[in-house]
């Protein structure tokens, strides 16, 4: 038997997980193919049933994926939770334009429009960015419709910020200190 000078990286579940997001993005769940996803990885498609049972295990840990990576990495971190307020608001605005947090959202949302489970995943996803920032304006003294349109007015900004600013770094720079002057002035 001849054993190929070649041998395949082996490639982990995030490298998967990763590369099957963004082919996600760009495809959505029913173009979504191993084949193609193997492809793009440069390897054979052997290695994806060492990690998924299939397809639909594949999608569903990328939906876990995306609710750890870009959600919950800032809205379960013990380092934010325990900053002043202020100082927790201008790091999330921060981390999550430098790290691209929202870059998966607009692919999630579709999906979750014909997918009941997606959709509920979505929504707790949602209700966890949304009191992430209620918990800062809270604290900083914020109540009722004063709380609800600054933690609304500042999630929704962050999820769309690349799209408004672009990915330009400087202009989110610029911005960042007047937007958190704006959402944390008079009451």
């Amino acid at each position: 038997m001849v054993v190929s000078a070649k041998k395949e990286a082996r490639v982990t579940k995030q490298e998967w997980l990763v590369t099957g997001l963004e082919l996600f993005a760009v495809c959505g769940a029913d173009g979504l193919r191993v084949d193609n996803l193997a492809k793009a990885l440069n390897i054979s498609k052997s290695g994806f049933y060492c990690h998924f049972s299939g397809k639909d295990d594949l999608l569903e840990q990328i939906l876990e994926y995306w609710a750890q990576k870009y959600t919950y990495v800032i809205t379960s971190n013990t380092t934010f939770i325990k900053m002043p307020a202020i100082d927790r608001l201008l790091e999330a605005m921060t981390r999550i334009f430098e790290l691209n947090l929202a870059e998966y959202d607009a692919a999630i949302d579709i999906w979750s429009r014909n997918n009941a489970h997606v959709a509920r995943v979505r929504e707790k996803v949602m209700q966890a960015r949304l009191q992430f920032f209620r918990d800062i304006f809270e604290e900083l003294g914020f109540r009722g419709d004063q709380l609800e349109m600054r933690t609304r007015v500042c999630a929704v900004f962050q999820m769309g910020e690349r799209q408004i600013l672009g990915s330009d770094q400087t202009a989110s720079e610029k911005y960042r200190e007047p937007r958190l002057q704006m959402l944390i002035g008079a009451q």
